[in-house]
């Protein structure tokens, strides 16, 4: 994301994590990624699960929109 200097120059706010936290973090998120493509693969693109991107893979399967959002703010807060 670019931001502005006082003159009106755009830069790029540097990074504070090392390069090896950045890989890592790069690496978690691609096998998070792969999984969810493993999931969808035995599932089955027509099936539903109940696997979001937001809030994971649920121990128990929650149908009810209400108690899904239910545990999405319990979990954001």
């Amino acid at each position: 994301m670019d931001r502005r200097d006082m003159r009106g120059r755009t830069y790029r706010k540097r990074s504070r994590r090392g390069l090896e936290e950045r890989v890592g973090l790069l690496e978690e998120r691609v096998e998070r990624l792969e999984a969810a493509v493993r999931l969808k693969e035995r599932v089955g693109a027509d099936e539903r699960s109940c696997c979001d991107d937001l809030i994971g893979c649920l121990d128990d399967c929650v149908t009810d929109v209400r108690q899904l959002r239910q545990r999405v703010r319990d979990v954001r807060s």
